[in-house]
């Protein structure tokens, strides 16, 4: 029988156990209007983070980031209206199970038609409200991952590779 992970996931999300630690394929979607970038908002937690979600088995990145944005904001979109912007390599412990996470992430920038309304929206059963944070203020808020401040020209064009470790990040890995 499968361990239970320290957090939901949904059947077909590419989210294993791996010794001490987990392995997670994400997804992002990255909207900016007005010069804001579209986050949601984790109120009990102070948390600000990118909309999307894992990855299923047998599913591309871009059709995943499609799916996302239909079920997150009831929006359809093609995937014409989405551009890879950044691979990233994210290493973090969940703050709320201490699980040690390595995320493997394409965030895509992602076009929404211009009269979209953007609703309140609910994930893993809690609400997350999506919130527009100012691009000049972002190392304002306690957003994650918390190294996007520092990458705003992920939002602008091209492709970029990013790394990141959380401070006092670290796996020990114990032999059966």
């Amino acid at each position: 029988m499968a361990k239970q992970l320290p957090f939901y996931t949904e059947p077909g999300d590419i989210t294993v156990q791996v010794g001490a630690g987990v392995l997670i394929h994400r997804c992002g979607y990255l909207v900016v209007r007005d010069d804001k970038l579209l986050t949601l908002y984790v109120p009990d937690e102070d948390i600000y983070f990118i909309p999307g979600g894992r990855v299923n088995c047998g599913t591309c990145t871009q059709k995943t980031v499609v799916r996302e944005v239909e079920e997150e904001t009831g929006l359809m979109i093609k995937e014409e209206d989405t551009e890879l912007a950044a691979i990233i390599e994210y290493f973090f412990t969940r703050e709320r199970s201490g699980a040690k996470c390595h995320e493997i992430a394409m965030y895509y920038r992602t076009t929404l038609p211009e009269d979209a309304v953007i609703p309140e929206n609910e994930l893993d059963g809690a609400q997350f409200p999506f919130a527009w944070i100012p691009l000049k203020d972002m190392k304002d808020y306690n957003i994650k991952p918390s190294f996007l401040p520092d990458h705003l020209e992920i939002l602008e064009g091209g492709l970029k590779h990013i790394v990141h470790y959380e401070d006092g990040f670290e796996i020990k890995h114990v032999a059966a």
